[in-house]
């Protein structure tokens, strides 16, 4: 577990960043009750992350876990209807680019000329 002090520091150069947002995070995320999330920004201008944001996590008691890498492989969960919509929109598309294809409709006004 790091202080808030070592956190806030960029995680590319070791200068302190500034705490630009502080959100209360809802339990539904699987946190603690009273869990809050900052987004720090590097304020060094010779720095490749300057104005670039990281997050920092800190429990109700104050203490901060560990950074986690997210380097494993990312799992995207589909919201209810959400596959339907995809593919109703990518048959749209798909008819769209026939129509174009015969001349019966432009895709840039999508018919209106």
């Amino acid at each position: 577990m790091a202080t808030l002090d070592e956190a806030q520091k960029c995680p590319q150069c070791g200068f302190t960043g500034d705490i630009r947002v502080t959100q209360n995070v809802p339990a539904k995320y699987g946190v603690e009750p009273g869990s809050k999330l900052l987004t720090i920004f590097c304020m060094n201008e010779r720095c490749e992350w300057f104005e670039t944001p990281w997050n920092v996590s800190v429990r109700p008691d104050g203490s901060i876990p560990d950074p986690q890498e997210h380097r494993g492989e990312k799992q995207y969960l589909g919201f209810e209807h959400h596959d339907e919509e995809a593919q109703r929109l990518i048959n749209q598309l798909v008819e769209m680019d026939e129509q174009s294809k015969t001349g019966r409709i432009d895709p840039f006004t999508q018919g209106r000329r």
